[in-house]
């Protein structure tokens, strides 16, 4: 999208670092006038610690667009400067939740346990999706316990290790295992296919995992591949903000919406799991 509209396009990643994150954005805000940003697009680790670059980068003439995050300074920032590019361009974080937890009513229709690995809550992403997971199984057979992760592979082993160790014998033992992006779930097979063999639970390997995003070669090869259950398939927001930039520069006049949302899925769809989830209830689970 940035060939098409003919935009130079330099790209950092902070390895879900906040420090590593403002320090990448500090230089590109030190840049001269002449190498430095239009418009900073900006995943961020965490909202909140990043308030006082966005402002020192509209100072500066430099737009701000908030991918994948909801961040309540932005509206500000354009009224102070109407001029330069503030905006989001987020997904339906809460609708993310209530479709995973669709996805579980639909694996345990008659109910059990699921532990539900989530992001830093000081993230609006996982603080939403969670509320979107408790609001669909309120009133329903489902416990859902949490347990906290870092969004990576490592994190998702690491809690589901440790869950693991707390539930102790297999009374506690989860039916599901949902995790707010792929790469979590990936970490809690993996701490499964570890403690299956480590402790011989025979029941760990009918655990159903699973996950978010859903990019074509990630979490939906997982889904077809049957190593997760199911995703949710989460469109990227950088390619509709490069479009809304565009946008923005050809007409001025013509301000971004504040917040954009965009729709979510999930994939399988519900009704196609619930089948399968039926079909294989003596079985391993797709």
């Amino acid at each position: 999208m940035a060939r098409v509209h003919g935009f130079a396009l330099r790209e950092v990643n902070a390895s879900n670092d906040v420090d590593t994150q403002r320090r990448q954005i500090e230089e590109c805000l030190r840049d001269s006038p002449g190498s430095r940003p239009n418009v900073l697009l900006v995943n961020p680790v965490r909202e909140a610690a990043l308030q006082m670059l966005a402002w020192d980068a509209a100072r500066l003439g430099v737009g701000w667009v908030s991918l994948n995050r909801t961040c309540d300074y932005v509206g500000d920032l354009r009224r102070e400067h109407p001029s330069v590019p503030f905006f989001c361009v987020d997904v339906d974080q809460q609708q993310i939740g209530r479709i995973q937890g669709r996805q579980f009513r639909a694996l345990l229709p008659q109910g059990g346990r699921v532990v539900y690995l989530h992001g830093p809550l000081s993230t609006s992403s996982a603080r939403l999706r969670l509320a979107g997971v408790q609001a669909e199984l309120s009133r329903t057979a489902i416990d859902l316990a949490t347990a906290r992760a870092d969004w990576s592979v490592d994190g998702g082993a690491r809690a589901t290790r440790a869950w693991l160790a707390r539930a102790g014998d297999r009374t506690h033992r989860p039916r599901v295992i949902g995790a707010q992006n792929d790469s979590m779930a990936v970490g809690a097979r993996i701490a499964l296919s570890e403690a299956d063999v480590s402790v011989g639970v025979l029941d760990l390997a009918n655990v159903y995992i699973t996950g978010c995003d859903g990019l074509p070669a990630y979490g939906r090869r997982l889904v077809t591949s049957r190593r997760l259950a199911a995703t949710i398939v989460v469109p990227p927001t950088g390619r509709v903000a490069l479009e809304m930039v565009a946008r923005a520069i050809d007409d001025p006049h013509a301000a971004p919406t504040v917040d954009t949302l965009l729709d979510v899925r999930s994939f399988p769809d519900v009704d196609t799991l619930a089948m399968l989830a039926a079909r294989e209830a003596s079985g391993p689970p797709a």
